[in-house]
């Protein structure tokens, strides 16, 4: 195994012993791991990439800060999103407005719904609804009660568990269970069976 396959298969748990030991360079490899899906959950939860990334970089200022006295083994990636969530609620209470759910992300391409939906090359057909399918999601998300679309993000876009996404909601597995649910069944009462199916690729 290379070094640098060694290093890939290090746990979080793993990387942040090794940053309390003093190996600075154990926090460059969590934040390398961490920032595409954390970053993209900021840019769809705020809708503007500015803010996104000065709420990114605050979290983790603030983890950096903690790490000397995290003792949450396992627990890594739900701390990590309850921070950021926190510093979004606080945003939105600041700010007095409610989420959004940016599709079209930053104009260099960057943090694009279109693109993380994307299951490798579409066929002609997708291309040719990807637009009205866009437009309807767009609705669809802005619909959704706050809740609902935090927890569909964090399973979709971040990729956390529901057990993950409890911890980092504080709240019960099955209340985050429950939020999905109701989620998905709104998006199927707007999309439509055969939307949604593409939206999750079943």
């Amino acid at each position: 195994m290379s070094e640098r396959e060694r290093k890939d298969r290090e746990s979080d748990d793993e990387l942040i012993a090794q940053y309390q030991l003093g190996r600075a360079g154990a926090f460059d490899r969590l934040l390398e791991r961490h920032q595409g899906p954390l970053l993209g959950y900021l840019v769809r939860m705020t809708g503007n990439r500015e803010t996104a990334e000065d709420l990114f970089q605050e979290t983790f200022l603030r983890v950096l800060r903690a790490l000397p006295r995290y003792e949450g083994r396992g627990r890594w990636k739900a701390w990590l999103y309850r921070t950021a969530g926190n510093l979004c609620i606080d945003h939105f209470r600041r700010s007095g407005r409610r989420p959004s759910v940016p599709l079209d992300g930053h104009p260099d391409g960057e943090g694009r719904l279109s693109d993380v939906l994307a299951d490798g090359s579409p066929a002609p057909d997708r291309v040719a609804g990807e637009a009205r399918f866009l437009a309807a999601l767009e609705s669809a998300m802005a619909g959704l009660p706050e809740k609902q679309r935090e927890v569909y993000l964090l399973r979709t876009v971040s990729g956390l568990s529901f057990r993950e996404i409890a911890e980092a909601l504080d709240c019960p597995l099955g209340t985050a269970l429950g939020r999905m649910h109701d989620a998905l069944a709104r998006l199927r009462a707007e999309l439509g069976e055969e939307w949604l199916h593409e939206l999750l690729d079943e």
